[in-house]
């Protein structure tokens, strides 16, 4: 309803769905200058969705119906339920759906803000039956009028040489949410001898197979195999069969002590003690001596263990003041943190090395690297994989930070705790004394000890760092004994004024 209005008159009105759809230019008008081309507010609109080519809103005209604003959507896309197709209305007395057929879609008038929802087909085939197992052609079939089992497995190209001919199976939905299960004798059913059985929609026919009943037997290979887990026996596997079938050995595989678990066959009732029999051969990395030729049995479990010598001790990171900071490989397993800085070329000539900090697993572990008790026959001074070296510079230096009134850093000038807490301007009103703590440079802390009313308070060395922290909420509630004398003179001065007042 597109208008055109020139010289404040409408001269015409098109409709420009026809060009939009089909590609028409009827009525195709030449503009002049100054015309005026309005979109009016639409009358009736309606939305289509759902399986159809282009779902979308459209603007319908008074004479338009269903199967107009179908064609306007495209029409229905391969997988559209085309019997009938939904409508939401909205009413004066709320939303309704209707149902309409394809009996009236050419006649049914749509009305503003309507919804029609076109749905999908359902996935599933009315007129099968299926087949499974031991067949040359499983799969679905279509139901033909009167079709029977026999045909049904002439259809599936005849049944396979390892089928068991004596029993099937067919799965049957009856009415409602029954299900039912038949069994037949194939072979007596294709010879004639028993009376064929008819088929009926979603009959699902199986035919068993000799390997069904046979018990599913492997084998298990673990270890320095490039593939270890579990294979399927054969009769007549081997021991290098099966090595070939993993993949074949890794570069640190131990082949000259392979050990096979072979699980014992006792038939007795009482509990045994023994459960396998272990077996340990040496075989070549080209299976060719007799041991690799060795028979394997069902459930068998075979280990390649790994050379003792062929490992990869792993890395250890030394970084700080230090010649040559980097990964190193530990070259020994008792290799000890002396022995790794002296590898790395030493200190630095501003190195702490009696300060230096052993981590493992991100966690500072407490010991003096450089003391006379390091040795090797101690596991705890050992370096494992993953620790990390850092070795600090000399610092003269004595950080005060935390709740104080000003953090600086202060010379070296003296061991005792409170000086340095003192020269930084004291603690502010939101530190703690009695929490703070030292870090010594070689990365230990020592906190303020206190014992009744007197405070211990750990000794300073050059380098380290005092840290005031917050008060906690139990701080907060807590007197200080200077505070706990005012309130006891202030007491005991009000007690004597009463007993003055009263004499």
């Amino acid at each position: 309803q597109i208008e055109l209005i020139r010289n404040n008159k409408l001269v015409q009105t098109i409709d420009f769905y026809q060009f939009l759809l089909r590609g028409i230019m009827n009525n195709n008008v030449r503009l002049e200058d100054q015309d005026v081309i309005r979109f009016p507010v639409y009358t009736k609109r309606a939305f289509i969705g759902g399986e159809v080519k282009r779902p979308s809103y459209y603007e319908l005209k008074s004479d338009e119906n269903l199967a107009s604003l179908l064609n306007f959507a495209g029409g229905f896309t391969d997988t559209a339920y085309q019997e009938m197709m939904k409508i939401y209305q909205v009413t004066s007395k709320g939303r309704m759906i209707r149902d309409i057929k394809k009996e009236v879609f050419n006649s049914y008038t749509l009305f503003n803000a309507d919804s029609v929802v076109v749905d999908v087909i359902m996935p599933e085939i009315r007129n099968a039956v299926s087949i499974s197992g031991a067949v040359f052609h499983p799969g679905q079939f279509e139901l033909n009028e009167g079709l029977s089992l026999s045909q049904l497995v002439r259809k599936a190209d005849g049944l396979r040489e390892e089928a068991l001919t004596g029993r099937g199976y067919i799965k049957r939905k009856k009415t409602g949410r029954e299900r039912m299960m038949l069994s037949f004798d194939m072979e007596q059913i294709m010879s004639g001898k028993q009376v064929d059985i008819p088929l009926f929609r979603e009959d699902s026919v199986i035919v068993l197979s000799a390997d069904d009943l046979r018990n599913k037997l492997q084998l298990t290979i673990g270890g320095e195999v490039r593939i270890p887990g579990d294979f399927e026996y054969r009769k007549g596997i081997r021991l290098a069969d099966l090595i070939i079938m993993a993949g074949g050995f890794t570069n640190q595989a131990a082949t000259h002590r392979v050990e096979i678990s072979r699980m014992d066959k006792n038939t007795a009732d009482t509990l045994a003690n023994n459960l396998v029999s272990l077996m340990t051969v040496e075989i070549d990395s080209a299976l060719q001596n007799a041991n690799s030729q060795l028979l394997l049995e069902p459930l068998d479990y075979v280990h390649i263990p790994r050379l003792v010598n062929y490992r990869n001790l792993g890395y250890v990171n030394i970084r700080g003041e230090i010649l040559f900071p980097g990964d190193y490989v530990l070259s020994r397993r008792d290799e000890t943190a002396p022995e790794l800085i002296k590898r790395s070329g030493g200190g630095t000539p501003i190195a702490a090395l009696q300060n230096a900090q052993l981590y493992r697993n991100g966690v500072r572990v407490e010991m003096n690297l450089l003391s006379d008790q390091v040795n090797k026959t101690n596991i705890e001074w050992l370096l494992l994989p993953g620790d990390s070296i850092f070795i600090p510079r000399q610092g003269t230096f004595i950080e005060v930070k935390g709740f104080v009134n000003t953090p600086q850093l202060l010379r070296f000038n003296s061991t005792r705790f409170k000086y340095y807490i003192s020269a930084a301007g004291g603690v502010n009103d939101k530190g703690s004394l009695r929490r703070a703590y030292i870090q010594y440079p070689n990365g230990i802390n020592r906190p303020v000890r206190k014992f009744l009313f007197f405070r211990n308070y750990p000794p300073v060395k050059e380098g380290s760092r005092i840290i005031v922290p917050e008060k906690s909420d139990s701080d907060r509630s807590k007197l200080s004994i200077a505070e706990v004398a005012t309130i006891t003179t202030s007491l005991t001065a009000i007690l004597g004024l009463i007993i003055a007042l009263r004499n």
